[in-house]
């Protein structure tokens, strides 16, 4: 099919308007309320339809563009756009992310964009709707694959987490049987019959599942029944006083740095050394903004430094594949891993890094434990205020880590190996999506690549 391409401004085929003030909110309400940095709440009321597009009005998000598949409510931080043609709002979404309308804000104090600046902003574009609506709707299937991975990895997330808290932080499995074993009198819990009922309450707080559901298992699914039984056998019955605090009979308490062949952090170039640098800047290098709250590493808002600079002045941090890194200054607390893309990589001083002695051994219970709220409140607690909080690196090899027996090691790990393996391989995939999407998008917006069955007039 023809496609012909046209020069006009967005006024012609976007109504604006400014949102209103913010409506009461509730984190049980349904309708999510944008203002000038994305969804900041949710409430029962809405002043937009769907398929409209946000963009941020004032302030330090000005400029910033979002789109809402659902009614909700626009602040007055942010402007309403409306396309006129309902069909066409993913590809006005992408096309209004490529115009950088930051640099389109007027004001010498408070940044801020108009309506009238808007409809002003000269455009080229497809002349036909429906070739329009195709090229936003393929672009959007790549964000919402990446949107599915990201809901995924939040699950997979969560089950991480809730089976480390039950194992290492409550001692779950353990308290089951020693519940069991508390409720018999001294001459029936030497009995076989008071082992098969504590293990079995064990195998209730491991699985989630009650007696009933696991007699089905046993029916249906012996193996794994079997595997499960093996694994509640694991687990001692009885606790011990240690550092910490009561801890399960046999495990034991190791400091990070005793399970760690090197903790340490990075450094900021000196300006001339980059400026006297002759080699290009190649080597990714990590500051605690690229790391978010949920420990995805930005790759796309990474600076880089020479190689020169990386292999000598700050050779101490270069990083390593598997590598756990934590923020010690500033944001306090953020916790990442280093993938194989990131290999090779460097660091500033506001972020520590931790190689561990035994990767495969104690990789993921140490993620989880720097994760862990214990962690994280104990690292908070030692900051000192200046300038900027900062936390050590003497705090860091502090860090305390329950430690099992080598056999409820090994189960666990089976256990939670796959799910964060899964993670950072979604993790992986979302980086290889977005980056195919951002390389289509200048072109299919531009003409430059065509759809199947179009070509350029």
């Amino acid at each position: 099919m023809s496609c012909k391409w046209i020069d006009s401004t967005l006024g012609d085929f976007i109504t604006f308007k400014n949102g209103k003030t913010s409506p009461d909110r509730n984190d049980g309400d349904l309708i999510p309320v944008y203002g000038s940095n994305g969804i900041i709440g949710y409430s029962t009321k809405n002043n937009a339809p769907e398929n409209s597009l946000i963009i941020g009005r004032v302030g330090s998000y000005c400029g910033s563009v979002y789109h809402s598949p659902s009614n909700c409510w626009v602040t007055d931080n942010a402007i309403v756009g409306l396309p006129k043609h309902d069909s066409e709002s993913e590809f006005w979404y992408f096309l209004l992310l490529t115009l950088k309308l930051n640099s389109y804000r007027s004001g010498s104090g408070q940044p801020l964009i108009n309506q009238t600046t808007l409809k002003s902003i000269s455009i080229r574009i497809p002349e036909e709707s429906s070739v329009r609506s195709e090229i936003g709707k393929q672009l959007y299937l790549f964000n919402q694959k990446v949107d599915l991975n990201t809901q995924t990895n939040q699950t997979l997330e969560q089950i991480a987490q809730a089976i480390f808290k039950s194992w290492f932080v409550n001692f779950e499995p353990v308290k089951a049987k020693m519940a069991v074993l508390n409720s018999l009198s001294p001459r029936e819990r030497v009995g076989v019959r008071a082992k098969e009922q504590a293990e079995l309450a064990a195998m209730s707080v491991i699985s989630g599942k009650d007696e009933t559901a696991l007699k089905q298992l046993q029916a249906e699914q012996p193996d794994a029944y079997t595997e499960l039984a093996q694994t509640a056998a694991l687990f001692p019955a009885a606790m011990v006083d240690s550092e910490l605090g009561d801890i399960p009979e046999g495990w034991s308490v190791s400091q990070l740095r005793g399970l760690s062949e090197k903790i340490s952090k990075g450094t900021t170039p000196r300006k001339p050394d980059i400026s006297n640098a002759t080699d290009p800047s190649i080597v990714p290098f990590i500051k605690v903004k690229d790391i978010s709250d949920d420990g995805e590493i930005n790759r796309g808002s990474l600076e880089n430094i020479p190689s020169s600079i990386h292999e000598k002045a700050l050779k101490r941090s270069i990083l390593a594949t598997d590598d756990l890194l934590f923020s010690i200054a500033g944001t306090i607390g953020r916790v990442s891993i280093i993938d194989d893309d990131l290999d090779n990589s460097n660091t500033n001083q506001a972020v520590a890094f931790v190689r561990l002695s035994d990767k495969e051994k104690f990789l993921e219970l140490c993620l989880l434990t720097l994760k862990s709220k214990r962690v994280q409140e104990e690292i908070k607690s030692k900051v000192v205020q200046g300038v900027q909080a900062n936390a050590n690196l003497t705090n860091i090899g502090d860090i305390q880590v329950v430690a099992p027996d080598d056999a409820v090691l090994k189960a666990w790990k089976k256990i939670i190996y796959p799910l964060i393996s899964e993670k950072r391989n979604l993790s992986c995939l979302n980086r290889k999506l977005s980056l195919l999407r951002d390389t289509l998008l200048p072109k299919l917006l531009s003409g430059e690549l065509t759809l199947p069955n179009t070509e350029e007039a």
